[in-house]
């Protein structure tokens, strides 16, 4: 089990301004708009705080210029999640891809990043305002349901199993 440090702070991704850098720290300077995952080898050192300490060597980076703080601040965990799934996947122009829970985190940024790279996206939502946002990230290959049985159906009228599936 991990070791637990209390008072127990949640959370692990964060975006914020450089306040004050260890000693030998390079690459970053205060004043610097950062954002990232705060990974420690145990739980209560979370990023839900006014101050959070990361290692400078992983798991932080610079906000891309144009990027808004508060945007920047939900790419740590799930963009990175979201990215990784994607990249093992490799979907190519026109191939279908499911995300499963397209209103979390994770989902929404896959969703986005999908569409982006040409797929047809086919997205699990729960019915309320988060459907408009995804239906608003993504203009064209969107299929929606609340049901994963609706989905697959849809996506594979016939069979789940086609000769050129992938998981």
């Amino acid at each position: 089990m991990m070791e637990h440090r209390f008072p127990l702070v949640v959370g692990m991704d964060f975006a914020g301004t450089v306040e004050a850098l260890g000693a030998g720290v390079d690459g970053f300077a205060i004043g610097d708009a950062v954002y990232g995952v705060a990974m420690k080898p145990y739980l209560g050192g979370g990023a839900l705080a006014e101050y959070v300490t990361v290692n400078a060597a992983y798991g932080v980076t610079r906000i891309p210029e144009g990027l808004d703080v508060r945007d920047a601040g939900a790419l740590g965990l799930a963009g990175t999640a979201a990215l990784n799934s994607l990249d093992t996947v490799s979907p190519e122009q026109g191939e279908t891809v499911l995300v499963s829970g397209a209103t979390g985190g994770a989902g929404a940024l896959a969703v986005q990043l999908a569409a982006a790279r040409g797929a047809r996206v086919i997205a699990t939502v729960r019915p309320g305002e988060e459907t408009a946002f995804v239906t608003s990230a993504v203009k064209n290959g969107l299929a929606m349901s609340s049901t994963m049985t609706a989905i697959t159906r849809e996506a594979h009228p016939r069979n789940c199993r086609a000769p050129s599936a992938r998981m």
